[in-house]
């Protein structure tokens, strides 16, 4: 700004505006603005200008911030529509250098989680695209086991970066729920769809049919066999057992036969 002889006493403006820069900057900050003059008149030259300090008040805060589709995170263990739910990370400011966010399941055999990047447990952002959503998947992982209560696993992300003000930065905690198809049954399967036997000996006096379980066991299951007529027909096992891990069965004898059991029946 320039005075004369003719303005000198005339008050001017000057107007101090923030830049916005999207970076956290840890907090207000205190610039200063100096001035100096310069004249042809020995008592303006030099002379001393007082400074102005001048508070910026940063509106970027640090951060990781995460969309759920649909508000929640929900997988089933069955293989088709639901088994994969998805939810969305950004940064909520620009970093000052690249910042890398780990992924981690708190249960990954029960639901995996993918990133679109070369590595499927992190996201890399940097200072071009640290507001772009980056996608991460969620798939649930069939156990083939029934869980009597509902079960949810926990993702955590966890931040690395030369930027103090994301490095070692962890976002809340993201609370998947699992669905679990599997339903704990005892399945009895007739041969021919039916079961029908004979009171002579020979040909069709006896007939068999097969039980078998809908879910892997987490524990021993016997299944106890009777009939409500005794004295006109007889089965070859009063209990079938089966096992966990192993996926067999066992007769009362202790036979072995297979994942699936037969009980025979007789007159």
């Amino acid at each position: 700004m320039t005075f004369t002889p003719r303005n000198w006493n005339s008050t001017q403006t000057v107007t101090v505006s923030a830049v916005d820069d999207n970076v956290d900057q840890d907090g207000n900050r205190r610039e200063v603005i100096i001035h100096s003059a310069s004249s042809a008149d020995p008592n303006y030259h030099p002379i001393v200008v007082s400074h102005v300090t001048v508070t910026v008040l940063d509106d970027d805060i640090a951060g990781v911030s995460i969309m759920e589709s649909d508000g929640s995170t929900s997988v089933s263990e069955a293989a088709g529509v639901g088994q994969t739910d998805t939810y969305t990370v950004a940064l909520t400011s620009e970093p000052t250098g690249g910042v890398t966010v780990r992924i981690i399941s708190s249960q990954s055999d029960t639901a995996l989680v993918n990133s679109p990047g070369r590595f499927s447990d992190l996201l890399v952002f940097s200072r071009s695209n640290w507001s772009t959503p980056q996608t991460v998947t969620v798939t649930g992982v069939d156990d083939s086991v029934e869980q009597q209560v509902d079960r949810r696993v926990t993702i955590s992300h966890s931040a690395i970066s030369h930027d103090q003000a994301y490095d070692g930065f962890s976002t809340p905690r993201l609370s998947v729920a699992m669905v679990d198809p599997d339903t704990g049954r005892v399945r009895a399967m007739e041969s021919d769809d039916s079961t029908s036997v004979k009171e002579a000996a020979g040909m069709g006096q006896w007939d068999t049919y097969m039980v078998a379980l809908t879910s892997e066991l987490t524990d021993k299951v016997t299944v106890r066999i009777s009939s409500d007529m005794p004295g006109a027909a007889t089965l070859s096992s009063a209990t079938l057992t089966f096992h966990p891990l192993l996926g067999r069965g066992t007769d009362g004898g202790g036979d072995q036969c297979g994942g699936q059991c037969g009980a025979a029946v007789e007159p």
